[in-house]
């Protein structure tokens, strides 16, 4: 049994592939790292803003059903938006994106099933909206580009990620209304492949 270090109040139970969450009583992060949790000195709260979805609360999507287990909100300089991480009773883990009514589920991408050899994932500052990219023998083309800055974090996250900071990212579509986002952070860079969903298709489950 894990406790928080600061409040001494007990850590969820579901905590496979965790690595960052924020207690439930105190609001302190705390990461996790060789079974055990550390205390790293942050507190965070998120914006209150109406969302279809809420931590802990289960839904259905088609055939998945899903847990959401973790969120971030991110400030994007003209408003906010979410990042649900959500996990299916398959165990595989999703974000959801929740931007103003517009959402989008999204998977982290194994770059070894998509880049060609000896090719790396582009710079965002080396991007412009209406450019294209190919990565591997996927073409994409550029729909936004920008800065966000994060808000909040709460629940389990499989990420280690703090208020105020910053990364850019690129919106992409491909084809067959596929969507894809990279994210450019200091010494990392990470894919997601997904695509958009009807609100109207999730339910409480």
């Amino acid at each position: 049994m894990l406790n928080c270090p600061v409040c001494g109040a007990q850590a969820p139970g579901n905590m496979k592939y965790i690595k960052l969450l924020v207690c439930d009583h105190c609001k302190t992060s705390l990461f996790l790292e060789d079974e055990a949790v550390k205390h790293v000195g942050q507190k965070s709260a998120i914006n209150a803003a109406p969302s279809i979805f809420e931590l802990g609360r289960r839904y259905r999507y088609r055939a998945m059903t899903f847990e959401t287990i973790g969120r971030i909100q991110f400030d994007y300089g003209d408003g906010f938006w979410d990042e649900w991480w959500v996990q299916s009773d398959s165990g595989e883990g999703k974000w959801l994106s929740v931007d103003e009514g517009d959402i989008a589920i999204e998977t982290p991408v194994e770059l070894s099933e998509v880049l060609g050899n000896n090719q790396t994932l582009p710079d965002c500052e080396q991007l412009h909206v209406g450019g294209k990219i190919t990565l591997g023998k996927i073409q994409l083309e550029i729909t936004e580009i920008d800065t966000a800055k994060c808000v909040g974090v709460a629940g389990l996250l499989p990420e280690v990620i703090f208020p105020d900071e910053e990364h850019s990212y690129a919106h992409c579509s491909g084809a067959k209304g596929q969507i894809y986002t990279l994210e450019c952070f200091d010494v990392q860079k990470q894919l997601f492949k997904g695509s958009w969903i009807d609100p109207f298709d999730i339910e409480l489950f």
